[in-house]
């Protein structure tokens, strides 16, 4: 089918698509022949956002956790052809050089009803929640508003102990995860 789901994007900032166009220069590579999507930290809220990151070059942005269901339906309105939807994703709640203070020692934890994990990748502090944001469900109606693909970030599931060729299964089916979450997804911006 053409519904597309991406297990990795290809550039995360604007300086990584500079970096592949003077590659391309160098190689004599058609840079705009290149699928490149834009992810994390350029999620994408809003048409201007996605035109912008159009006119830089890329050929598809990906929504953002933090979005709502209108405002996504709105501006899908208008670049619906060229959006991938972040549709799962073990976010990080902060990825910082130093740890907190009162973390230091602790790799689980637990607070607000939520149940955490400390990494350290590459020298940094992640702190995850074990809960998934998850919209894979929502697949159906993202088709219906032409949509062109999904992302589906497993990159951090195995540290919060998430079985990869299940949660894979999973969102390739369209099947909710039990005790993940959809962000502001359904209760909007507040």
């Amino acid at each position: 089918d053409s519904i597309r789901f991406a297990v990795l994007a290809a550039w995360s900032s604007l300086a990584g698509l500079e970096l592949l166009r003077a590659v391309a220069v160098e190689t004599g590579a058609d840079v705009d022949l290149l699928d490149v999507s834009g992810d994390w930290p350029l999620h994408t809220m809003n048409p201007q956002a996605a035109e912008f990151f159009f006119e830089q070059g890329l050929c598809h942005v990906v929504s953002s956790p933090e979005d709502e269901a209108q405002n996504l339906a709105e501006w899908l309105k208008q670049s619906a052809g060229r959006v991938w939807v972040l549709a799962v994703q073990f976010s990080p709640l902060f990825i910082a050089a130093t740890g907190p203070a009162h973390l230091a020692s602790a790799t689980r934890l637990r607070g607000r009803g939520q149940d955490y994990v400390q990494l350290a990748e590459e020298g940094q502090h992640v702190l995850l929640s074990r809960s998934a944001f998850w919209l894979a469900h929502h697949t159906p109606e993202f088709v219906a508003q032409g949509v062109a693909g999904f992302r589906v970030d497993l990159t951090r599931a195995e540290s919060v102990g998430g079985d990869l060729r299940l949660l894979w299964k999973m969102a390739r089916n369209g099947e909710p995860l039990p005790g993940s979450h959809e962000g502001n997804y359904r209760r909007g911006l507040k």
